[in-house]
């Protein structure tokens, strides 16, 4: 017989403190009063928020497991106190310990609600012994509750137990493994329930509101068993809203929604509580491996060694108020997180878990199937996935074993999920999930084509477009497999490498669907004037025959359920586009030429800030090469309206036959998600985090190359996982492709077999000879616009590029302009007004006149708003461009490379400008920007400034870095942004012409790398840029205040240097440059204050040094003289 435990809590929130008591099943009682005041504040985190406080204090894994074998001997002696825990560890069969606390639903009593979050399981007597869990201690948590007014989902005599897995994300949160775990558990259910338990588990993903959750729980009568998976945070579970932001919803929330679709109150909720849903961001390449090992980027934190941090109790971290709030509102059974957890293990606990509560001959009581999946996954072999914390976050709430999933009452026979019969009348392997392993992400593709396409009525028939290789059969495949199960009949079709037949296409359904036996048959049977398919005859020829066939298509897909689809269909397509008022007709002109456009509304003219894309009408669309299919596509999109059957086309084109049919466009995988795709390929993953440098890099060039390209990422994954003899051709196309920026290199790259023909005339159609036809074809003004996005080093917000675009210069530069046309105008203005002006001319700063000198002439382009947007509309429908609402525009590097080769090679189409005017355009807006913003957003202002600065660096123009780049890079500290910026710096550093120019870069550079907290690292610059700028002031020179100005520079450079010495703590050092500081203000005639500042900086450090006796009279002489100038001053005298 099981032995049990009652570990009575009494928290006490105002006294810090906790009264327990445990009873056991003799009615023996020990107790203890916890003094959490006394136990260190570091460890109070770790008992809290075990996972934050291994983030917070440890350094390494080593660290983490050391800090996790620390916090369980915390609690096993100060928490539960030695006598307890004595009792406790006694005993190594199995036995539960039901923590009861009192008053945890109270929103006063934090800290009862904080001791919920206590891993009770991971208390040890000492950091090398067995803990409570590792000695069969089953942990469940209950608490003081009224009997709740609504009762759980009963389960009838061979009643089929239903199970609802809900996989829920927002758009943008990081991407989660969802896909694999729908697929585990979908095979657990498949192998080991279904044969054995009348047992049926519906799959909810992809986009869920409340609504789709609400209509799924309506639709089956209520669930017995829920498991919910994805983010959240504090307590809040996130849903997505139907445009795919968050949707945070509490426990509360989650009751009132089951109450609303019938009050199917589950009888055991799974709360599988992931990474926190925060907006996922991903600026470079090491927040992109961070991800892809499951962490979180940009959160650089400094480890503490300290323990006087306050811990804040309210701040609860994981699951356990939603677990409450679910008890309460007549959930009889919750396993919820007690924290974050990574998604490999609450993937593989959740196999675990339901192994054992399900799959199991006898099957297990759920508090005994959480502790078997945890111990599985704890003494599994390979520990490298999981966190050293997650083995301690699940934890069982409330009843041990709801009434429906005990032995007795589990239903037995065979799942009725298992009476499905095949849908699909001919296999296609490109269109099985087992073609597509390692498919990851497109959640908000998939969740339109789920609710606007597959859920609605009124929309029947869908295409996905995109360029070549961005994944449209791979995201057919998956969408297969979500919901090919509605329909009596799938019907798949493939138009490579050849045109599909409108005739043949007709003839194989009519066979396919005839060869079933079924409702088509019989009525064929009766009414043979119907087939789908009939041979042509004397009477039965011509556009009628194809009338009636498609009148008998529409007829049979309305009478039963049938998925139609049609992959690859741009070999069916005319090569040249429609215009927009011709759509059906044919023209031979490329799409671009049109004049007639509709009026746009205007657009945010704030370049600092991203701007959503304006609406883009009428964009081009291909007709069929056999009219027969436009008219049939179009017929299907409107007849079928109503019908259970739907149409799924894949194209590299929009088609002009569905232009009012729902549209997925594909682009290449978001960084978080191929991020996820990396850590997914055990392969890949390997190679790109193996010890061998030498493997690390060479994974590194390979992403680099692919950037996220669907098409390459999976060529990619083959490639490290291939054999030896693909290593040589792969490092020489490598090679090659860096050295040259050749793309046309990719093919024979990224060929998982080489000198397979097929295989490289594939890639080779993907990868250039498409992407050269869709940029032949594009009219001249899109050409040139593309070439604009090209050439920008990020996605671009639509006001910036057609600022730059219209050739519209920065303020500064219209200023500059003026001033010009003044001095132009000079010699012919009347005597008098030409000395005034001269005046003021005079008393310009001779930097100003350098700047007119290297005004560059000025350029006279369009301002055609209509041209833009043309020629947008067209780069976005055939995939050139990408263009998300509200995001930046952006091409692929592929595209990147394709259209500036031809620019390169066509150098009339530039329009007159260069890639360094199109750099410096971008610039100066931004420049711009940056100044309007300083007093408005500063963080804005930095990241815009950050990137104009960029932009010049690139442009090699060094008198506009000059103008700003020092106050960008003093206007922050911010480690992250600073850092940045360094690699362009370093560049500009080592690329700068001579003289004023480089020694300012050094300069840049080292202010860097000290105010983002390198000052060691910043030392050699300032030390090159002060001998540079020192051996031009010491040199004679024929104008006297330019040697003046030398030594005022080698003032600043050495006061910096003195700063960043300071820093490192090399005192000696920096009280010397002070003194040269002061020295060579000197020197310059500096005002003497300027001097006294950089004396009185040295004495600070004398006195730092311990010399106060000797510097004390110098420093009371120079703040005596300070209070002499200002007496004069306020006297009215000039000091």
């Amino acid at each position: 017989m099981t032995e049990n435990f009652d570990l009575i809590i009494t928290a006490d929130t105002p006294n810090k403190c906790a009264e327990l008591e445990l009873r056991d099943a003799h009615g023996a009682r020990f107790t203890y009063q916890a003094e959490f005041k006394d136990i260190a504040a570091s460890h109070q985190h770790g008992l809290f928020d075990l996972r934050n406080y291994l983030r917070t204090y440890a350094h390494d894994e080593t660290d983490e497991a050391a800090r996790v074998a620390e916090i369980g001997v915390c609690i096993a002696e100060q928490v539960l106190g030695a006598e307890i825990f004595k009792h406790l560890y006694a005993s190594e069969s199995q036995r539960t310990l039901r923590i009861q606390l009192s008053g945890a639903t109270e929103e006063a009593n934090l800290l009862a609600a904080a001791l919920a979050r206590v891993p009770w399981e991971i208390a040890r007597p000492s950091a090398y012994q067995a803990t409570l869990g590792e000695r069969n201690l089953l942990v469940r948590v209950v608490h003081e509750m009224n009997e709740p007014a609504t009762q759980p989902l009963s389960l009838a005599p061979d009643e089929t137990l239903r199970v609802l897995f809900v996989f829920a994300e927002a758009r943008g949160s990081r991407p989660l493994a969802l896909r694999k775990e729908r697929q585990v558990l979908q095979q657990l259910f498949a192998k080991e329930i279904y044969p054995n338990r009348k047992v049926e588990a519906h799959f909810l993903a992809h986009g869920v509101t409340r609504a789709r959750l609400i209509e799924q729980i309506k639709a089956h009568d209520g669930y017995h068993i829920v498991h919910w998976s994805g983010h959240g945070h504090l307590n809040l579970l996130e849903l997505a809203q139907p445009g795919g932001q968050a949707d945070l919803l509490s426990g509360a929330e989650l009751l009132t929604l089951f109450k609303q679709a019938g009050g199917f109150i589950p009888r055991l909720f799974f709360l599988s509580a992931c990474h926190s849903g925060d907006i996922l961001r991903i600026s470079d390449w090491q927040d992109f491996l961070a991800a892809a090992q499951g962490k979180t980027p940009n959160t650089a934190t400094t480890k503490e060694s300290g323990s006087t941090k306050e811990i804040k109790l309210d701040e609860q971290p994981g699951y356990t108020g939603t677990a409450h709030a679910l008890l309460q509102g007549g959930v009889p059974s919750v396993v919820a997180m007690r924290y974050a957890v990574g998604d490999e293990y609450a993937r593989e606990l959740a196999v675990e878990f339901f192994r054992a509560l399900l799959a199991h001959k006898s099957p297990k009581a759920t508090a005994a199937a959480l502790t078997m999946a945890r111990n599985a996954l704890l003494t599994a072999p390979d520990q490298s996935h999981y966190a050293a914390c997650d083995h301690a976050t699940p934890v069982l709430y409330g009843a041990d074993q709801p009434a429906c999933l005990g032995l007795k009452m589990l239903p037995a026979g065979r799942s009725p999920a298992l009476t499905t019969q095949p849908r699909r009348l001919h296999q296609i392997h490109e269109l099985t999930s087992a073609a597509h392993t390692h498919f990851v992400g497109r959640t908000w593709q998939l969740a339109e084509l789920g609710t606007a396409f597959f859920d609605a009525d009124t929309n029947p028939v869908a295409v996905i477009t995109g360029l070549g290789g961005m994944g449209k059969t791979a995201l057919v495949a998956e969408s297969l497999a979500l919901w090919e199960q509605r329909f009596d009949w799938v019907l798949l079709y493939q138009a490579k490498p050849n045109a599909l037949s409108f005739e043949n296409t007709l003839r194989d359904i009519d066979i396919k669907l005839r060869g079933e036996l079924g409702r088509y048959h019989e009525h064929i049977k009766a009414r043979p004037a119907d087939a789908i398919y009939r041979d042509a005859t004397a009477e039965f020829t011509g556009a009628a025959r194809y009338e009636r066939l498609t009148r008998n298509l529409i007829r049979a897909l309305q009478d039963e359920a049938i998925l139609l689809v049609l992959d690859n269909f741009e070999t069916n397509l005319k090569p040249l586009a429609e215009t927009p008022r011709d759509v059906g007709q044919v023209t031979n002109l490329p799409y671009g030429f049109e004049t007639n456009l509709k009026p746009l509304p205007e657009t945010p003219r704030d370049v600092g800030q991203v701007s959503n894309l304006p609406y883009i009408p009428d964009e081009p669309r291909w007709a069929c090469q056999d009219a027969e299919w436009d008219r049939c596509l179009t017929q299907l999109a409107t007849e079928l309206s109503g019908s259970r059957s739907r149409v799924l086309v894949t194209c590299r084109r929009p088609l002009a036959a569905l232009a009012e049919s729902v549209s997925v466009r594909l682009g290449p995988l978001p960084s978080g998600e191929a991020a996820l795709y990396l850590r997914e390929h055990a392969g890949l993953s390997r190679m790109t985090f193996h010890q061998d440098a030498t493997e690390r890099a060479l994974a590194l060039r390979l992403l680099n190359a692919s950037r996220f390209y669907p098409l390459l990422m999976d060529r990619l994954a083959r490639l490290a996982t291939g054999s030896a003899a693909l290593r040589q051709p792969l490092m020489q196309a490598l090679d090659t492709l860096e050295a040259r920026k050749d793309f046309a290199q990719l093919p024979a790259l990224f060929a998982a077999r080489p000198g397979d023909t097929q295989e490289l005339a594939y890639l080779h159609d993907a990868l250039e000879t498409s992407l050269d036809q869709f940029i032949q074809d594009a009219s001249p003004d899109a050409r040139r616009l593309l070439w604009l996005i090209a050439v920008a080093n990020e996605p671009i917000e639509f006001a910036l590029l057609e600022s730059v675009w219209n050739g519209e210069e920065s303020p500064q530069t219209q200023q500059l302009r003026q001033i010009k046309q003044v001095l132009e105008m000079l010699p012919s203005m009347p005597q008098e007004i030409h000395a005034q002006v001269q005046e003021q001319l005079n008393q310009l700063p001779p930097e100003i006149f350098a700047m007119l000198n290297a005004l560059p002439p000025e350029q006279q382009r369009t301002t055609d708003h209509g041209q833009l947007t043309t020629a947008l509309r067209y780069l976005t429908a055939v995939g050139l461009v990408a263009a998300e609402e509200g995001e930046p525009l952006s091409c692929h590097e592929v595209v990147r490379e394709r259209i500036r080769a031809r620019m390169e090679a066509h150098p009339a189409e530039r329009d007159g400008l260069s890639e360094n005017d199109i750099r410096l355009g971008y610039a100066d807006q931004l420049a711009a920007a940056f100044k309007a913003l300083q007093h408005q957003n500063m963080t804005a202002a930095l990241q815009t400034g950050s990137r104009a600065l960029v932009y010049c660096v690139q442009a090699s123009d060094y008198d506009r870095l000059g103008n700003f780049a020092s106050q960008v890079v003093s206007s922050t500290s911010d480690p992250r942004l600073l850092a940045a910026l360094i690699p362009h710096l370093q560049a500009a550093a080592a690329s700068a012409p001579a003289g004023e120019p480089r020694w300012s870069c050094l300069c840049y550079l080292a202010d860097a790398l000290k105010n983002g907290g390198r000052p060691d690292a910043s030392l050699p610059f300032y030390e090159q840029a002060e001998a540079q700028v020192r051996a031009a002031a010491e040199e004679p020179a024929a104008d006297i205040s330019s040697t003046w100005q030398g030594w005022a520079y080698v003032g600043w450079i050495a006061g910096n240097w003195a700063k960043a010495l300071l820093m490192t703590g090399n005192l000696n050092a920096s009280h010397q440059r002070w003194l040269e500081s002061a020295e060579a203000y000197k020197k310059a005639r500096s005002p003497a204050i300027e001097v006294i500042i950089r004396e009185l900086e040295a004495l600070r450090i004398e006195i730092m040094q311990g010399r106060v006796t000797e510097a004390l009279p110098t420093v009371e002489a120079r703040l005596t003289r300070i209070a002499a100038w200002w007496q004069q001053h306020r006297a009215g005298f000039i000091v």
